[in-house]
């Protein structure tokens, strides 16, 4: 039976170096430098997902992509691989450790295996992550976007060498995916600019208000907000006098708030509110 989901892998590893310096070791050959990356990160992945033992059937790999992302908020580069294989391997991480140390170095890299290489400080937990993942076969957006997430952040031409070379994406272009996951990383910008904006403003809004209900408390009129009922009052008629429109639900709640923070709305009021006993 045809499947409509495969499995996915989703790889993220910390890099010890800042933007300004992995731009300037990319940028110049990035070609030849994300080849030599492939060989510390992707290839023993791979080597790994495919190595069959008594224990383990080899992972059959479908599609992978591999990129940098350096515009994060906690300002931490890391690379992006995203996998979509036929099955998920179990114990991802530990198995995929022991396998580097004991069959990927010994063979492949034996001068390394004396050595404690670098990445094998990587693949802590701290620097390593490995996230279980699934893409929709019948859905040809839901692979594109997948695979268009490591490339992300290439943006214009001056940022595309963070788009890995010779990753696995038929029927997808390299070109193509950087278009489309810019084109997503960048609207997901514009609106969390917006919802960044929006909470500013209900916060400046919410001060404003405050301010009033409290210098309205320094007058005889705290006399009629010594409980929920008075400060709603209160509040109802100053946001009437308003011109722009007002949600009376958003006004009673923020009485409710204003009159929790002041200690008007006791604690067992709220409790009694709430039905809780």
């Amino acid at each position: 039976m045809y499947k409509t989901t495969m499995p996915a892998i989703m790889l993220k590893i910390n890099c010890n170096q800042d933007a300004d310096e992995l731009r300037e070791i990319y940028s110049e050959e990035p070609m030849s430098e994300w080849e030599g990356t492939h060989k510390l990160f992707l290839n023993p992945f791979l080597m790994y997902l495919g190595h069959k033992s008594s224990r383990k059937e080899p992972v059959i790999v479908k599609h992978y992509s591999m990129g940098l992302h350096t515009l994060g908020e906690a300002k931490k580069c890391h690379y992006h691989i995203n996998i979509q294989c036929d099955k998920e391997p179990s114990n991802i991480l530990a198995n995929f450790k022991y396998f580097y140390r004991h069959k990927y170095l010994v063979h492949v890299m034996p001068e390394l295996a004396v050595k404690k290489p670098e990445y094998l400080n990587q693949l802590s937990s701290a620097h390593f992550k490995a996230y279980t993942h699934s893409v929709k076969t019948d859905k040809v957006d839901d692979l594109k976007g997948f695979l268009s997430y490591p490339y992300k952040e290439c943006i214009d031409d001056s940022t595309s060498w963070k788009a890995s070379y010779g990753d696995m994406i038929e029927p997808f272009t390299r070109q193509e995916l950087m278009n489309y996951g810019s084109g997503v990383y960048l609207a997901a910008c514009r609106q969390r600019e917006k919802t960044v904006k929006k909470e500013e403003l209900k916060l400046e809004k919410w001060g404003h208000f405050c301010k009033y209900m409290d210098d309205l408390r320094e007058t005889p009129t705290v006399n009629v907000m010594g409980d929920l009922k008075g400060v709603c009052l209160v509040a109802l008629e100053y946001f009437r006098q308003l011109p722009e429109r007002t949600s009376v639900n958003a006004v009673i709640t923020m009485c409710k708030d204003y009159a929790f923070k002041r200690g008007i709305w006791t604690d067992q009021q709220i409790l009694d509110k709430y039905q809780i006993s």
